[in-house]
């Protein structure tokens, strides 16, 4: 029955040198060294994601610096409100 399972990846049926453990323990350590890479990677991304969690955590606190809709209705009738009075005053001929 074992014999069986390992012919199943072998081309023309007839076992390898060495039982087919030659070509298994290639296979594990080529394995081994991809999850060695896969975990360097993994920590490299989470290293990233919590670099990005102190840059989200200041641009929301940048954002809730900024003016809502009323804070932005204030400033547009102040703004508004400057350039009416310049106008006006540039018609009375107040301002050169």
């Amino acid at each position: 029955m074992a014999e069986h399972a390992v012919n199943l990846g072998l081309k023309g049926g007839s076992m390898p040198p060495g039982g087919g453990m030659d070509m298994l323990e290639a296979r594990v350590s080529r394995l081994e060294t991809d999850v060695s890479e896969l975990k360097a990677d993994v920590k490299a991304i989470r290293s990233d994601i919590l670099g990005l969690r102190g840059d989200l955590a200041e641009l929301k606190g940048k954002v809730s610096m900024l003016p809502g809709y009323p804070g932005i209705a204030v400033i547009m009738a102040i703004v508004s409100g400057a350039f009416l009075l310049a106008q006006r005053a540039l018609e009375a001929g107040a301002m050169p």
